[in-house]
């Protein structure tokens, strides 16, 4: 995996976020959501689901609510899962 693809600990922290909160609920979070969730603010969530797109982690549909998806899953946390 090549450097650009690392994960930072927030970036794991917020991937294992949505997956959770996806599994509990059945529907993916919103942006509030996951600032209550991860005890932050709304600009440093839309900042790390950029970068996690950016790294093809994760995908939405511009302008549409509660469409995030997750691509691919982060190895190290399926390693901790296992």
């Amino acid at each position: 995996m090549n450097k650009r693809e690392c994960l930072t600990e927030r970036q794991r922290i917020l991937l294992g976020g949505i997956k959770d909160f996806i599994k509990a609920n059945g529907y993916t979070p919103s942006q509030r959501d996951l600032a209550r969730t991860l005890d932050c603010s709304l600009n440093t969530i839309q900042e790390l689901l950029i970068r996690l797109e950016r790294k093809h982690y994760i995908t939405h549909a511009p302008g549409v609510s509660r469409s995030l998806r997750v691509l691919r899953s982060n190895p190290e946390i399926q390693k901790r899962a296992a």
